[in-house]
């Protein structure tokens, strides 16, 4: 069963210290999530910016607009254009912010200069509307290490064109035999949040931290096998036409994964029980895991507490 796609997997709950080399364990999808309201156009410049963006602000430090950098112009004209059907208008605040005044003043323009050391031009846009950059503050964050999507966002279906956009702004597709995709960013929140998206849209990826992190911050990695590339639609990926063997069971709420090693390290501190009406599992780093249910151990923990505090 070890190449088999969606196929029948028994499961059941065991105990963590239980689990050997060679055992699987259950990577959960999202199911039945609302349907986003954004169209794919406007998914694809959200996961653009969020590779390549930043704020635009005036000499008050007030944000006025959103830019990007990227070495394709043709891409930063697409992402304008969406953006400028997406905020048609512009508006300024009058009197303590009780009055909206239209101002059809949205603007934008690409500036091209070499950045000392580079080999080829970057390009870089600038797209004046406060609606965009509030719009923008408010579900997606400051600063390339603090992005993420807002729950309302999140908590929905059909996003898989956002992670295309991300991944025309800072994704590479490796040319050797395996020709895999991977993406890069500082926020740990967004890649976990990339993620789950590409597991909900059953594409498996793996995550890992770079060995090599810039300056002052940690470098996050997602690698898109090969043999799942032709699922993303919409961006620079190109499918990769070799029938590639896959090292994990799909199924439809989950994908099954070998366990490679197993490694125990001592603890001594509290333990905390987390528990919820009608439901014990949950999803600990992409893991299903699930409440202690030995009766013998909560009642040796319970008799512990109790000598302590006496």
């Amino acid at each position: 069963q070890r190449y088999a796609v969606r196929r029948a997997f028994p499961s059941e709950w065991v105990a963590a210290g239980s689990l050997r080399r060679g055992d699987w364990v259950a990577v959960p999808k999202r199911v039945e999530l609302p349907q986003t309201p954004l169209s794919q156009e406007q998914l694809w410049a959200i996961g653009f910016w969020l590779a390549e963006g930043h704020y635009i602000r005036n000499p008050k430090r007030d944000m006025v607009g959103l830019g990007i950098t990227n070495k394709n112009s043709e891409r930063l004209r697409k992402w304008a254009t969406i953006m400028r059907k997406w905020f048609p208008e512009d508006w300024t605040l009058v009197g303590q912010g009780s009055t909206r005044h239209p101002k059809h003043r949205r603007s934008f323009s690409v500036l091209d200069h070499r950045i000392r050391g580079a080999k080829r031009e970057i390009y870089e846009l600038r797209f004046k509307s406060r609606p965009a950059a509030e719009f923008f503050l408010t579900n997606f964050g400051n600063g390339s290490g603090k992005k993420k999507l807002s729950s309302e966002i999140y908590q929905t279906s059909g996003l898989l064109p956002l992670v295309a956009g991300f991944i025309d702004g800072d994704g590479t597709q490796r040319w050797n035999a395996d020709r895999d995709v991977g993406l890069c960013t500082t926020s740990q929140s967004l890649v976990e949040q990339l993620r789950q998206i590409l597991l909900d849209s059953g594409i498996w990826c793996t995550l890992q931290r770079c060995k090599r992190d810039v300056p002052h911050r940690t470098l996050y990695s997602l690698n898109i096998r090969s043999s799942y590339s032709h699922k993303i639609l919409g961006c620079k990926v190109k499918p990769h036409t070799q029938r590639l063997r896959r090292v994990v069971i799909e199924e439809e709420t989950a994908f099954f994964v070998p366990v490679k090693s197993v490694q125990e390290s001592h603890y001594s501190g509290p333990v905390y029980n987390l528990e919820v009406a009608e439901d014990h599992s949950y999803v600990a780093d992409g893991i299903a895991v699930h409440n202690c249910d030995d009766r013998v151990m909560a009642y040796l923990c319970t008799l512990e507490a109790y000598f302590r505090a006496g």
